[in-house]
């Protein structure tokens, strides 16, 4: 399971009515305006790596899962302060630690949903190996099988 962290893009060159345009931003309850935005750009990968091999009393090849690498990098952090604020004043300050409490959260659930793809991986006694290998065609219907009961798990 590969959990990396990419670095946290802070930008200025928005003002507060276009934040206000920005997705995500119509999940105000309109209670205020948005005075800061942070958007994550969520990926999940994941790698399998297929072994090979003829089954002893079949002619058709056998194929396992030899090897699986989850990605669950986040592909971009920014967060928004407006430009109204002067760097250092009162509320740039307060806006960017409010944002960086959401940019917190959303890593420490980037934690969470790791040890959990972890869990749900070590659940799947379905899931192939070499003492458990799967009668195939050839490597393409391997590769697709596989991925099929990977992206199951997880």
């Amino acid at each position: 399971m590969l959990v990396s962290s990419v670095p946290t893009v802070v930008r200025r060159d928005l003002d507060v009515a276009a934040l206000g345009r920005m997705r995500n931003a119509d999940k105000l309850d309109g209670t205020g305006k948005l005075q800061g935005l942070t958007i994550v750009e969520h990926r999940l990968g994941y790698k399998t790596g297929v072994a090979m091999g003829q089954g002893f009393f079949k002619s058709r090849p056998c194929a396992w899962l030899e090897s699986l690498t989850v990605d669950l990098t986040p592909g971009e952090v920014t967060i928004y302060v407006p430009r109204e604020y002067a760097e250092g004043s009162c509320e740039y300050t307060e806006v960017l630690r409010h944002e960086r409490q959401h940019e917190d959260i959303h890593r420490r659930g980037l934690e969470e949903a790791a040890d959990e793809t972890r869990r749900a991986l070590a659940r799947a006694k379905w899931l192939t190996a070499r003492g458990t290998p799967l009668e195939v065609a050839d490597r393409a219907e391997a590769e697709k099988r596989l991925d099929g009961m990977v992206l199951k798990a997880i």
